[in-house]
């Protein structure tokens, strides 16, 4: 068509004219047919490479371990959810699945291979036919996770062993279908008599939904009790995060406060989480309970670390775990115009500006053009 146009459009008038309707459908479905081959397949196969991962520090395509032990169906949304809640742990997803003759469930995929970072991602498996063959599928095509190698290091340890995790004590089962259904009532009502069990296991769980529940139910004192009673027996980064949390919401700011540098601390040498999540979580904390003034230098901490990356862009951040830069300007000043005037607001903002790559800056003075008119 290109190179021969008057050509290509004679031909159309011949078979157009011709008399034999059956010609005309046949050549006019031929046409339609290569149209939808010649847009389809470029996108379709430029989709399906653009979803896998390239090495750039070898220069070529990223090889990966998939883990042969099955766990519990890691649907898109599950997935999605972990990567939005910033305080998830890939332990809450991590699930062994305990029925061996399921025919449906995941699979984990780690790629090592792509220079200092670690990443995962999942795959669905099928069983079908009377062949009992495995039909494969991404659970979120391009979706591939950052993770620190002590905590990937620590689930396959935990995959390797008899079992992921402990079953659940069978006391708790009708708490737990409580909780899973959001009858937070009914699930605290089970899980109490439990809380000062002599039996390790059951004691943490009764603790854990007790605490779940009064933090979904804003009763902030007895969650911040649950959580520390939680902590005694397991001394994590994250339980100590929950701690801090609750201790805002519950108007307890400085305790909140040494519960979030204890968190830090544990984090140090754990890697349960990204450290970003602590600083965000906090802040979340302290803007819902209205403490400004205590959030300001956390806030600072975390424009700091945009200064520091001098990348805004999406992707780069959401490898990161950082806020995307468009939230940060818009959270942020839920706490900054409280707690500054006017022209102190615009010089906070504007000292990011030597700091931030050309899509940082054109974003920052957009917003920053803006923000008088939304105030």
């Amino acid at each position: 068509m290109a190179s021969h146009p008057a050509t290509a459009f004679n031909q159309v008038l011949n078979i157009w004219s011709a008399e034999n309707w059956l010609t005309k459908s046949v050549m006019v479905l031929a046409w339609f047919g290569e149209l939808w081959t010649l847009l389809f397949f470029p996108h379709y196969l430029g989709k399906m490479r653009a979803e896998e991962l390239f090495d750039e520090s070898t220069g070529r395509w990223a090889e990966y371990d998939e883990l042969p032990e099955k766990l519990k169906l890691v649907g898109k949304a599950a997935l999605m959810h972990f990567i939005t809640e910033s305080s998830a742990s890939l332990a809450n997803v991590l699930v062994r699945e305990p029925d061996e003759a399921s025919k449906k469930f995941s699979r984990l995929r780690v790629y090592r291979g792509t220079g200092s970072e670690i990443l995962v991602s999942f795959v669905t498996v099928e069983i079908r036919g009377e062949h009992q063959q495995e039909h494969v599928v991404e659970s979120s095509p391009g979706t591939y996770l950052r993770v620190p190698k002590v905590e990937l290091d620590a689930l396959l340890a935990a995959i390797s062993s008899a079992g992921m995790q402990q079953a659940d004590p069978p006391e708790l089962a009708s708490a737990i279908t409580h909780l899973q259904a959001g009858e937070f009532q009914a699930a605290y009502e089970e899980a109490l008599p439990f809380i000062a069990s002599l039996n390790n296991h059951l004691y943490c769980d009764a603790n854990r939904i007790c605490a779940i529940v009064c933090s979904e139910t804003a009763q902030w004192p007895k969650a911040t009790a649950y959580w520390q009673a939680l902590f005694a027996c397991e001394s994590s980064a994250h339980n100590a995060l929950q701690c801090a949390t609750s201790s805002v919401m519950a108007d307890q700011v400085e305790q909140g406060m040494e519960w979030a540098e204890r968190a830090r601390a544990l984090n140090a040498e754990s890697e349960e989480m990204s450290g970003i999540s602590i600083l965000t979580n906090m802040l979340s904390a302290l803007s819902r309970a209205n403490h400004v003034h205590a959030a300001m230098p956390l806030l600072e901490q975390l424009r700091d670390w945009y200064t520091h990356l001098h990348v805004t862009d999406p992707t780069f951040l959401f490898g990161h775990r950082m806020p995307l830069f468009h939230v940060f300007l818009e959270k942020s000043a839920e706490i900054v115009d409280k707690v500054l005037d006017k022209g102190a607001t615009r010089e906070w903002y504007a000292s990011m500006l030597p700091d931030l790559d050309e899509r940082g800056k054109a974003e920052l003075m957009d917003w920053l053009q803006r923000a008088p008119a939304q105030a």
